[in-house]
């Protein structure tokens, strides 16, 4: 038996990867160990370093505080060049197909399918709908490509029983909420 799967074509922009950075970002708490290390490893093996040059305490200091500016100057450089990667592939005119055993991303460059057992979480922002495998690769859809609300709602819930394993097949075409498949943009 041929299972139905449910399918949306959208337009995915720089603005898009930056919102749904800054949403993982906020959401993610940061570690104790990556405070350790920042405020008190760092700090202290530099001073360990330092001590024997004999430096006065305001030195010490102006040197940490230019090693904190560099060190937040790289992660911003960092994390420009992978939303300029991440951009270039997925940007512009993108489909998602969900079925009950994967989920399709087509591009006019590539396509990808991944099992729902590969993604970890299945995260909903004001403004995405984000398919997270791991820790750093996601598929984001934007929920304003929808028709409307309740379509999109269908959508998400839909995903999300997809990927407990509660759903077997979509649900009928013929229901009020998911209106035939949408025409391609490409």
């Amino acid at each position: 038996m041929k299972h139905a799967s449910m399918e949306q074509t959208y337009r995915l922009e720089m603005k898009d990867f930056v919102e749904v950075n800054a949403f993982l970002v906020k959401r993610t708490p940061t570690p104790i160990r990556f405070f350790i290390i920042r405020w008190v490893l760092i700090p202290g093996l530099t001073g360990v370093e330092l001590y024997p040059l004999h430096l006065p305490f305001w030195m010490y200091a102006s040197i940490l505080i230019a090693l904190e500016i560099g060190w937040l100057f790289f992660l911003r450089g960092v994390g420009r060049m992978a939303l300029k990667k991440a951009s270039v592939a997925y940007k512009g005119v993108n489909t998602i197909a969900i079925s009950p055993e994967r989920v399709c991303v087509e591009h006019s460059m590539f396509e990808m399918r991944v099992r729902w057992e590969k993604f970890s979480e299945l995260l909903q922002s004001d403004k995405h709908l984000i398919f997270v495998m791991g820790s750093y690769g996601y598929y984001i859809v934007p929920i304003g490509a929808f028709q409307d609300a309740e379509h999109a709602h269908v959508f998400i819930e839909t995903a999300r029983a997809y990927q407990n394993g509660m759903l077997l097949d979509a649900p009928e075409p013929a229901a009020s909420a998911w209106p035939p498949p949408p025409r391609r943009m490409r």
